[in-house]
């Protein structure tokens, strides 16, 4: 079965979050690495103040489930695919889902990346070049991320 890339974002109804928005985001990123698991499903997820952008890759039936579970979360709206498409390699291949919090730098970790390219590029490889520089955040962790992938 090909390699598939999925790059899409969505707004957030913060006002949709109960509790501790910190509480939450540990919950939403563990529930949604173990769904990444069980599909087979490498990525990242952006969070800036008031939307996400997600990477996604792997097969096409394990980006599916994701996508619709990701479409049936009361606090996303505005869901608005950017490129979707068959690609070589994963960029994430090491990572289950990868987490940036922009809110505050506008960075992931030190790493400025290009959300406004990023959100109009409709091409697959394209945004796979934006979004590539995180990886360089997960290199020197990858025995780890090597033992993680079971």
């Amino acid at each position: 079965m090909p390699l598939s890339a999925l790059c899409f974002s969505a707004r957030i109804d913060w006002s949709a979050v109960s509790g501790s928005v910190e509480a939450e985001l540990e919950a939403t990123l563990d529930r949604a690495r173990k769904l990444n698991r069980l599909n087979g499903v490498t990525g990242a997820l952006l969070l800036s103040s008031d939307s996400i952008v997600c990477w996604l890759e792997g097969n096409s039936r394990g980006l599916a489930d994701t996508r619709d579970c990701v479409g049936r979360d009361s606090r996303l709206s505005d869901i608005t695919e950017i490129a979707q498409g068959e690609t070589n390699e994963r960029v994430f291949s090491r990572c289950w889902l990868y987490f940036a919090d922009l809110r505050r730098s506008g960075t992931a970790d030190g790493t400025p990346i290009d959300t406004a390219s990023l959100a109009s590029s409709p091409d697959i490889a394209v945004a796979a070049r934006i979004i590539a520089p995180l990886t360089e955040r997960l290199a020197p962790a990858r025995q780890t991320q090597r033992a993680m992938l079971v």
